[in-house]
């Protein structure tokens, strides 16, 4: 049974939500995807310089972070690919007390506030709990919209213009209106 919340934040707001995070869960992050490296594992991303910022105008082609409590042994698959050569599979197959955030943010060339989400598949306590206490951190510091969270650096530049949206591809028609 998986679990979503969708959030649009600034840097300003993801900050908020890391403190939160990293202040109230011993956790790691591990970038998590189909990978050609092992990545490194992280203790925070509130050092990430390009934190809340994206290249991409397409929430599905943003990074992704699997989060893990600190104690917790990360189980990589490795994946042989057809052309030679192996891949690494970082993911909620065989993690199943993670979750998932991909990480939105601004992009500059749309002035686009792309969203964000937080995931999990699997409904194991653990996973539950921190799955539960996240999305009540951000449902009593957003403002709701339809399906997604707004967070209040984020409804500043909206309210000034900026387009809040799971796309910039698409036309404003789609975007999240406050």
């Amino acid at each position: 049974m998986s679990k979503k919340v969708f959030f649009l934040e600034t840097k300003k707001d993801l900050i908020k939500l890391f403190n939160f995070i990293e202040s109230s869960f011993k956790i790691k992050y591990i970038r998590a995807g189909l990978l050609d490296e092992l990545p490194d594992t992280k203790n925070s991303l509130l050092d990430k310089s390009d934190l809340g910022f994206v290249n991409h105008k397409d929430w599905n082609f943003n990074e992704r972070y699997l989060i893990l409590n600190q104690n917790e042994k990360l189980q990589i698959r490795r994946v042989p690919q057809r052309k030679g050569g192996i891949k690494y599979a970082i993911d909620q197959l065989e993690n199943i007390n993670s979750l998932v955030i991909s990480l939105g943010g601004y992009n500059i060339s749309e002035d686009a506030i792309i969203a964000s989400a937080i995931s999990t598949n699997y409904n194991t306590q653990s996973s539950s709990n921190f799955f539960k206490q996240l999305n009540k951190f951000i449902k009593t510091n957003h403002m709701k919209v339809d399906e997604f969270y707004i967070g209040n650096d984020a409804l500043d530049m909206a309210n000034k213009g900026t387009r809040l949206t799971e796309d910039a591809r698409m036309s404003k028609d789609y975007d999240i209106s406050v």
